[in-house]
């Protein structure tokens, strides 16, 4: 009985948490990061460029050098609209198969995959059509900033080694590796820790979710049942000054599995 008792135990925690096995990069970034930008992208980019602008507006003193794109799970998010502006991104993801992804993208001048995500960043940032070239010198350059790291949001020491970074990115990290609301919040903690003194957090998280697809089946990934409001309530107890909150509906195809996204932006107090 004791056996079968802990078994259980062990079946009902992986249930709980991300399962990597059935993760599938490549599935999971045509799905919620296509080659046409639908409603939920184009809203993500508006509103990490204005975050991008108060950062800058805030930190005329200081210069921000370092950008940590926190469990990136395969994509550039962080890097494309916030690289060209910062001197280093250390890229992090759990899985191999993720930050090989990245790797590949690094070493091939001439993979297109994010140029129309980069085209349409810069474009929203400086109001003007830009060009093929201006999109291949934009990527090259986030390029050669990049080094690539492995990253674990359930250790107290994400990276494994002490660092801080001037801005930390989690997309759709924290609340989408587990459906228990108090790891969540310790995996929150785990992941501001790795803000500078000043720094900043940025947040995006799928709100109030059932959980997600991450490969061409029904099976879902756990995620936490969360609102905008836990989030800033978390926020508020790190000692965060939130400065930005953006609810954006989801589109009808995701509708399914989480009602917003919401993106959060704070500096630490």
């Amino acid at each position: 009985m004791l056996l079968q008792a802990q078994l259980l135990t062990i079946f009902e925690d992986i249930a709980q948490h991300f399962d990597p096995h059935i993760f599938d990069p490549d599935w999971y970034i045509d799905e919620f990061y296509p080659r046409s930008i639908g409603d939920e992208n184009l809203q993500l980019i508006k509103s990490n460029i204005q975050i991008g602008q108060i950062i800058r507006e805030r930190s005329v003193a200081r210069k921000i050098n370092s950008l940590c794109d926190l469990g990136g799970g395969g994509t550039l998010w962080a890097e494309m609209i916030y690289g060209i502006h910062v001197d280093t991104i250390c890229y992090t993801d759990y899985l191999e198969k993720n930050r090989k992804i990245v790797a590949d993208y690094i070493r091939n001048p001439h993979n297109p995959y994010w140029d129309l995500y980069i085209e349409k960043v810069i474009e929203t940032e400086t109001s003007n059509h830009t060009s093929s070239r201006t999109v291949y010198d934009h990527a090259l350059e986030i390029k050669n900033k990049i080094t690539i790291e492995h990253c674990d949001v359930f250790s107290e020491n994400p990276l494994g080694v002490e660092r801080k970074f001037d801005i930390v990115m989690a997309n759709f990290v924290m609340e989408s590796v587990t459906s228990d609301y108090n790891k969540w919040i310790k995996l929150m903690a785990n992941a501001e820790s790795l803000v500078s003194d000043s720094g900043f957090f940025v947040v995006a998280a799928i709100e109030k979710a059932k959980g997600y697809n991450s490969n061409n089946s029904q099976t879902l990934q756990p995620a936490v049942y969360i609102t905008t409001d836990d989030i800033l309530g978390v926020l508020n107890k790190l000692k965060y000054d939130v400065f930005y909150t953006k609810l954006i509906p989801a589109q009808k195809n995701h509708s399914d599995q989480y009602e917003n996204l919401v993106v959060v932006a704070g500096q630490k107090k």
